[in-house]
């Protein structure tokens, strides 16, 4: 069968989720020498390369990625935007959003949320205020937990209730349709945990665990980003800090590098005063520091 760029990238997935990442990358770079303009294929190569903890590789991608999605690209933004937390904190992101030209409403929520990890509240709630503000309808986007944290950090209780009351009622009817997708799950367990339903949230954090248990040994991808990352801040959240440890720790161990993320992410807060956060944290950001420095912020 002759090669084209929907095979190539397909099998470059299904390399990535049984844990081949050189295969995977090696697939990527062909389907992209056949269609160079692919920024799809482009950017999931960034993203691979971040992944791997090789942050001028893929922050490369995903800049090529926004330059040919152009200001209306979401993924790729916001992408290099987290990663960027991770490869050298907030400051370093927020320079990125200051200097691209994304939607007005991509451009905002990243620039609230770095503001709000710097502590710079006065700036962010200015920026939460103003006219090109959107609050999602809470249908799931892959940002809407994001501004939920935003409003509860700047103590906007009742926006913050109604995205959250919002989220339930959509996350829920997703939930009970089938759909166990890792999106409905966190947006379900982070609207239950913001309106005070926290037993609920922590019998669904661990059904989920229970779940995906078995994806461990056949796919580290898998794990790490449909459970493993998302499901660690949540745990926090919910007031399980031997679980959130056993997985930040499992994580770091298989070579995943959080870099400055933890400093700086508000729903690890309940473990700040845990030493074994502490050393979590410690080494990542060593492992940050010696990483050199991104070229074009």
């Amino acid at each position: 069968q002759p090669a084209t760029t929907e095979l190539l990238t397909a099998q470059a997935a299904l390399a990535r989720d049984q844990g081949d990442w050189a295969a995977s990358v090696r697939l990527v770079i062909e389907a992209i020498a056949l269609d160079p303009q692919n920024s799809g294929a482009i950017a999931g190569l960034g993203l691979r390369h971040s992944f791997l903890g090789n942050f001028p590789e893929g922050d490369r991608g995903l800049r090529r990625a926004m330059e040919l999605q152009g200001p209306t690209g979401v993924e790729p933004f916001l992408n290099r935007s987290a990663m960027l937390v991770n490869w050298r904190g907030p400051q370093a992101a927020l320079r990125m959003v200051e200097h691209t030209t994304p939607k007005q409403e991509l451009r905002d929520l990243a620039r609230a949320q770095h503001l709000v990890q710097l502590g710079r509240l006065a700036e962010a709630r200015a920026v939460v205020d103003g006219p090109g503000f959107e609050l999602p309808a809470g249908n799931n986007t892959f940002y809407t937990g994001s501004v939920l944290k935003i409003l509860q950090s700047l103590s906007k209780v009742s926006e913050a209730r109604r995205l959250a009351e919002s989220m339930r009622k959509t996350a829920q009817a997703e939930f009970d349709r089938g759909n166990r997708g890792s999106l409905v799950r966190m947006d379900l367990i982070r609207s239950q945990l913001a309106l005070g339903d926290r037993e609920p949230a922590r019998a669904l954090l661990r059904a989920w665990r229970d779940e995906t248990e078995p994806w461990e040994n056949r796919s580290k991808y898998k794990w790490f980003f449909q459970f493993g990352l998302r499901a660690a801040p949540l745990c926090a959240l919910a007031g399980l800090p031997d679980e959130a440890i056993a997985i930040l720790r499992k994580i770091q161990a298989d070579g995943y590098q959080f870099g400055y993320r933890l400093r700086y992410d508000s729903d690890f807060d309940s473990l700040r005063s845990d030493p074994r956060f502490h050393e979590i944290m410690k080494q990542a950001e060593a492992w940050a520091a010696a990483q050199p420095e991104p070229t074009d912020l």
